[in-house]
């Protein structure tokens, strides 16, 4: 689903996009790592996890000291964060991209990022943030849940994207943070991606924290 260089992974959705400057690699080169095999801990799946657990913690995304955010959470070995400098061309549902955290020196192609935005309501900065992606929002399921000690929402669902038939499952989830919300996202290359990538997706959330 690839938008352009800048972006990264495809050509027509910003959801799973980075940007000019940000530094990210396109996750559409061949894999240059062998996934590593991380740790995850031992706490029961949430049937809403697909059957995934968090992978154990390597840092606080605030440590690596790369992206200025409303919020942070732990990220696992070998990841690596990037703020992106986006112009509006990026917004999405009235949210514009701030942080990537690359997978693929850990082996996987794609990215976790977090999108930031004046907000009254997480769940409606969630559902207009996904309505404005350019692919099609399929078999979306939405859950509330408490994030970072305050009430957060959270969709799975698959993006369909006409222009190269293709579907792939992602998720996200939203909180305030003050008068603004942000969303935190996770895509990958295909499924087989994501679901790589989804250990480290849960630990975000599980560990997520205010930062003001």
């Amino acid at each position: 689903m690839k938008i352009s260089a800048v972006f990264g992974i495809t050509a027509v959705v910003l959801i799973v996009a980075g940007c000019d400057g940000s530094g990210g690699s396109d996750p559409g080169d061949e894999r240059t790592a062998t996934p590593i095999d991380t740790p995850t801990s031992t706490t029961a799946a949430d049937p809403f996890d697909e059957g995934a657990v968090a992978t154990e913690p390597a840092m606080d995304l605030a440590d690596q000291g790369e992206c200025d955010l409303p919020i942070t959470f732990d990220i696992p070995e070998k990841w690596t964060s990037e703020t992106v400098l986006a112009d509006h061309d990026f917004e999405q549902g009235g949210l514009m991209p701030a942080c990537e955290v690359d997978a693929k020196p850990a082996g996987w192609l794609g990215y976790i990022r977090v999108w930031t935005g004046p907000a009254d309501d997480a769940g409606q900065a969630l559902e207009t943030f996904l309505a404005d992606s350019a692919g099609e929002i399929e078999e979306p399921e939405t859950r509330e849940i408490e994030i970072a000690g305050v009430p957060g929402v959270e969709t799975s669902y698959v993006q369909f994207l006409p222009a190269v038939d293709e579907r792939k499952r992602e998720r996200a989830f939203a909180i305030m943070t003050g008068d603004e919300a942000a969303v935190v996202t996770v895509s990958g290359f295909d499924t087989e991606e994501y679901l790589g990538m989804l250990p480290a997706y849960i630990l975000a959330r599980e560990t997520a924290r205010l930062t003001g």
